[in-house]
């Protein structure tokens, strides 16, 4: 008479699926330090193809998520006081990379920010494509320094006014605090403050495999950004730009130029 023996799960484990089509993709050596802080935690017990589990209430980051680089913005607010009728203004920025301080041709009390942007981009210490401003006509403006500034941090512009009109009219300069600390990385989001809106090469990885907060080499996970790779594990699509689906292809695809797509 023959014996039976009862038996029971203890656990799953299996390798979990890899966006890289090869044994040879193009790493970045000790990963990347990922803030973890801008990972939302899930909301039930979560799984994925592969059976990589993530329970409730912690936090992971899929496979194929494309991670970009956090780097503290540079954003000021301009506003105008007073009610204004008439006269110009001026901002005075200094480059902290060079310490060259330099002041904007005078400004009309009615400028927008697309005028305030122009104004500063046309400083020899500031440059086209390193200021983005924004605001309507007498503002309130944001002005973000970017481009060779990200990464360091713009003093506070100085004003000066000779405005007419009004009740004592005159400018206030206020500045943002860092939104993030350069050197981490996040999933990529279109409306990220932070940094993580920006796809550039070598600031731009793919996440190879599923990880979790907990998981013992969460804070440096292994990311690639060459070789063969599987397109339909990576998170990034062709109609809009999300932090769900991740960034557009047309937008992905300069800034990891030693990828080779394969489809399975």
């Amino acid at each position: 008479m023959g014996s039976s023996y009862g038996r029971q799960v203890l656990d799953q484990v299996g390798a979990s699926i890899q966006v890289s089509a090869d044994a040879n993709p193009v790493c970045k050596v000790g990963g990347v330090t990922v803030d973890w802080s801008v990972v939302v935690a899930v909301s039930a017990d979560t799984y994925l193809e592969d059976g990589f589990f993530c329970p409730n209430g912690e936090k992971y980051l899929r496979y194929g998520q494309v991670l970009t680089r956090e780097n503290p913005l540079n954003t000021q607010t301009v506003t105008i006081t007073g009610s204004p009728t008439g006269g110009t203004f001026t901002l005075t920025v200094v480059n902290p990379l060079t310490s060259v301080s330099m002041t904007t041709a005078p400004l009309a009390w009615n400028a927008t920010g697309t005028d305030v942007m122009n104004a500063l981009a046309a400083l020899g210490n500031i440059g086209q494509g390193n200021v983005f401003g924004s605001g309507p006509a007498t503002g309130p403006y944001g002005v973000t320094f970017q481009g060779i500034f990200v990464g360091s941090t713009v003093a506070t512009m100085t004003a000066s006014t000779s405005f007419t009109g009004g009740s004592s009219p005159g400018i206030t300069v206020t500045a943002a605090a860092p939104t993030a600390t350069p050197g981490n990385w996040g999933p990529y989001d279109p409306n990220a403050t932070d940094g993580r809106a920006t796809l550039s090469r070598e600031d731009t990885y793919i996440l190879n495999a599923s990880v979790r907060e907990m998981d013992f080499h969460s804070n440096h996970p292994a990311v690639i950004q060459g070789g063969m790779m599987w397109k339909d594990r990576i998170l990034a699509n062709t109609v809009a730009a999300s932090l769900v689906s991740g960034p557009l292809w047309s937008a992905l695809l300069p800034v990891i130029p030693g990828a080779f797509l394969v489809k399975s």
